[in-house]
């Protein structure tokens, strides 16, 4: 769900938008045995089933006087061309209607041996096996999914600030409103680290385009500053107008300890 907020301003906050198209990239779960595929993709909290396979397998019955041995390698030949038929649809999926990430599921071991089928540019976005049954319901993929989603964006915002860590400490990053404004009025900012909940009333310089954190005098030049209600917000604004990446983080106490905010710096 998208929290609750309120701003007036000459342009529209995006941040929590943004923040949680950041969380909800899109996933496929692909649920497999060695006869049948169902194939969903879920993103926002919605899931739609997309394919559903089915490859006939043989049984014992089906090889009258044929060896226990050769009767095996025959089923287990039907099992690995129904998981490539399986490969096939998932790369032509991830084609034609992409997904960031990647589950496998099932009740047995069948979706454990088609990661190994996979194309690389899919291997690369397996991102957990889960055990399912193939009735699964849509509801329990939708929970599911979302578990994951959630999951993989918390791991990913702690990546993020630890990166900012290491670039602070090398000299190559800034934390702090005051110096994360300075930077990004300068030109410097390469990607801008930003605590979701922060906002402070802070001044912007109309001709120059100055951010800081007073309406006070602009440093750069000598011009009035106008006060804004929220400068963090204005600063988001600026960053993608720049061409900077923004990373929106939900909860992350290292970043507080920052001061909520900080850059990764260009130069």
């Amino acid at each position: 769900p998208v929290r609750d907020r309120v701003g007036v301003g000459p342009r529209a906050d995006v941040r929590m938008l943004e923040a949680l198209l950041e969380t909800y990239e899109p996933i496929c779960l692909a649920l497999v045995d060695y006869e049948k595929a169902r194939l969903f993709l879920s993103q926002l909290g919605r899931v739609e089933e997309v394919r559903d396979l089915a490859d006939e397998v043989p049984g014992r019955h089906d090889q009258g006087g044929w060896s226990q041995m050769r009767m095996q390698r025959h089923v287990d030949d039907h099992r690995t061309q129904h998981l490539k038929h399986v490969a096939d649809a998932l790369f032509a999926l991830w084609r034609d209607r992409g997904f960031a990430h990647l589950v496998l599921a099932g009740p047995g071991e069948a979706h454990r041996e088609l990661e190994g089928l996979l194309h690389e540019y899919l291997r690369q976005r397996v991102r957990a096996h889960l055990s399912l049954p193939m009735t699964a319901s849509l509801e329990e993929i939708r929970t599911r999914a979302l578990e994951i989603e959630e999951g993989l964006e918390r791991e990913q915002e702690a990546q993020v600030v630890g990166h900012l860590e290491e670039a602070i400490a090398s000299g190559r990053g800034v934390a702090g409103l005051e110096e994360t404004l300075g930077a990004l009025s300068e030109g410097r900012v390469g990607t801008l680290v930003v605590g979701l909940d922060l906002a402070q009333p802070g001044g912007v310089c109309d001709g120059c385009g100055r951010l800081g954190v007073k309406a006070s005098a602009c440093p750069t030049c000598g011009g009035p500053m106008r006060e804004v209600p929220d400068v963090v917000e204005v600063a988001v604004a600026a960053a993608y107008e720049r061409g900077c990446e923004v990373e929106t983080v939900t909860a992350d106490e290292r970043l507080e300890r920052l001061g909520g905010i900080g850059a990764l710096l260009r130069f």
